[in-house]
């Protein structure tokens, strides 16, 4: 946790929301070929970089402040700039933030979040309650960070318009935060650690937001070096420096916005610590710095990322009313062989619907998400199944996806049509209850087994925008979720959503996992301690150089 020094001393949009969950992870785009290396000598001097500056390409963000944050690339930047309540660490333990402690009643509806003594944003200005609060009404007012909140006593009422503010969030005093909560939610904590939620100074922002949407100013590890005019670039230094000892740290961040191709050429031209390895690059770039851990630092890292590619169907809908033909499809899939359809094969096949990498998940649910075609064979037989039909959406390469299922179903005597139309129309036959078999993705926000499970298996839920969009629903399941969604330990609860997973997704087969995504990113053996969690925050705090930029390199090195 970073402590900064006075000086002196969940809806998101629609469309942005179904993109999120519906689309496939930018890595399944085409690689695009190479461009010309540019010249680093016709590099800016406002973007030259210093001894102790770590360099990162990303995408462009849209926004650089908490309630407007969403997507991957803004999330990355406000993570440095700003501190949450919370942060959750590498082994899913949830630490203070800019809340020093916190605490439940015992159905975790009410939740007290006490401030850090002494947190302050960059200016100097104390971190108050209050702030916090605005900071949620403010990003539900506008439509984006809603989702992480819809579970807030007042969240429908904000949104709706029908006040201005959110009634389940009141602050006392300067460091005291109560929330209410509609239904229990004993994995809060772990929530309150989005970059979204951190709090932003009211008086400022109502002044001027536009202004502070360029130049925010944060209580986070960095702060805002100049101006974001919307270049293609942004410069954030350092806070608390670290003592003259300790010359590793990083002393600040140059992020620079580009696409994964420009931004890897840069890398192997040294002008870049960290990027996103392209489509088809993957193989060389572990062969050329070797996986993340094999080195002392560096390397190439391809972590699970909380994401699952998966089959959703509608259930209220034949033949797929029938959990036998469920099973039939489950076990007609080779698992194996689809993730070849994924480029470089960054992928891990799924048997559950969590990944290893989130605290209780990948423990195995589903007996039928093996490659089983005799079973597979035998059961659509004696449904009388000879005929199915499968939605996808034309772009991002699932239409292979979908050739390979075709193929396999094939092999069990299921001739598979292919429904491939543009984004639009697929979400439509989907939400029309047209399209009975469709592809599906589900991204969770936060590190939690919760996050994951509930929206996909819970009857509440039942849309594109909130998962479970098949229209799945079991009393036995749901109450299984509700009462671990309640339940504070943390061993009683994971048991608590194996059983819903083995009845919703062992018995009842209520999706089909495919697939969970993976990182890629290469990072420069300069850099210690950086790390990506499953949903993709990075502890900037303990970024490290071992290496500094030499002198020649300094004033080239800003793209």
């Amino acid at each position: 946790m970073s402590r900064v020094r006075a000086a002196p001393l969940l809806a998101l949009a629609v469309a942005l929301l179904l993109t999120a969950c519906l689309a496939q992870d930018d890595s399944s785009a085409a690689p695009s070929p190479a461009p010309e290396p540019p010249d680093p000598l016709t590099e800016p001097e406002s973007q030259a970089a210093t001894p102790q500056t770590l360099r990162w390409a990303i995408g462009p963000p849209r926004e650089i402040v908490p309630p407007l944050a969403a997507d991957t690339d803004s999330l990355t930047v406000v993570d440095a700039l700003f501190e949450s309540l919370t942060r959750v660490d590498e082994d899913g333990e949830v630490r203070p933030a800019a809340a020093s402690n916190w605490w439940a009643n015992g159905d975790a509806t009410a939740w007290v979040f006490v401030l850090e003594s002494g947190n302050v944003y960059h200016d100097g200005r104390p971190v108050v309650a209050a702030d916090v609060k605005f900071a949620w009404e403010e990003g539900i007012r506008r439509g984006v960070v809603a989702p992480h909140l819809e579970d807030v006593v007042g969240y429908d009422a904000l949104r709706r318009g029908d006040t201005d503010k959110l009634v389940g969030v009141s602050a006392h005093g300067d460091r005291t935060l109560r929330i209410a909560l509609e239904r229990p939610r004993a994995d809060w904590p772990v929530v309150m650690a989005h970059p979204s939620l951190a709090p932003v100074p009211a008086e400022r922002w109502a002044d001027d937001v536009e202004g502070y949407r360029q130049w925010p100013v944060g209580n986070g590890p960095f702060a805002m070096s100049e101006e974001w005019t919307r270049a293609d670039f942004v410069r954030l230094n350092r806070v608390e420096t670290a003592s003259e000892t300790d010359s590793g740290t990083v002393e600040e961040l140059l992020f620079r916005f580009t696409d994964p191709t420009t931004g890897f050429v840069a890398f192997q031209q040294g002008r870049m610590d960290a990027t996103t390895v392209p489509p088809g690059a993957l193989p060389e770039a572990l062969a050329t710095y070797g996986a993340m851990g094999e080195n002392e630092d560096g390397g190439v890292l391809t972590g699970e990322r909380a994401s699952l590619y998966l089959l959703a169907m509608n259930v209220e809908s034949p033949p797929f009313d029938d959990p036998v033909v469920r099973r039939a499809l489950s076990f007609a899939l080779d698992r194996d062989d689809l993730v070849e359809s994924v480029p470089d094969r960054n992928a891990t096949v799924a048997r559950g619907l969590a990944p290893a990498s989130v605290p209780d998940g990948q423990v195995t649910s589903c007996t039928t998400c093996m490659h089983g075609a005799a079973a597979s064979e035998r059961m659509f037989a004696d449904r009388g199944i000879t005929q199915l039909e499968m939605w996808v959406n034309a772009e991002g390469g699932h239409e292979e996806v979908a050739e390979r299922i075709a193929a396999a179903l094939e092999e069990v005597g299921v001739h598979l049509t292919v429904h491939s139309l543009p984004f639009a129309e697929f979400v439509d036959a989907v939400e029309s209850g047209e399209a009975t078999l469709f592809r599906y993705g589900w991204a969770a926000e936060h590190v939690s087994l919760d996050d994951m499970l509930v929206p996909l298996l819970h009857s509440r839920s039942g849309g594109l925008e909130s998962g479970n969009p098949g229209g799945y629903a079991n009393e036995q399941v749901d109450a299984l979720l509700d009462e671990a969604q309640g339940t504070r330990d943390r061993d009683e609860r994971a048991q608590l959503f194996q059983a819903a997973k083995t009845l919703a997704l062992g018995r009842e087969q209520a999706v089909i996992p495919i697939h969970f995504d993976r990182h890629r990113l290469v990072v420069s053996d300069r850099v210690e301690g950086f790390s990506v969690g499953p949903t993709g925050r990075v502890a900037f705090d303990e970024l490290r150089i071992s290496e500094p930029l030499a002198d020649a390199e300094v004033l080239s090195s800003g793209r």
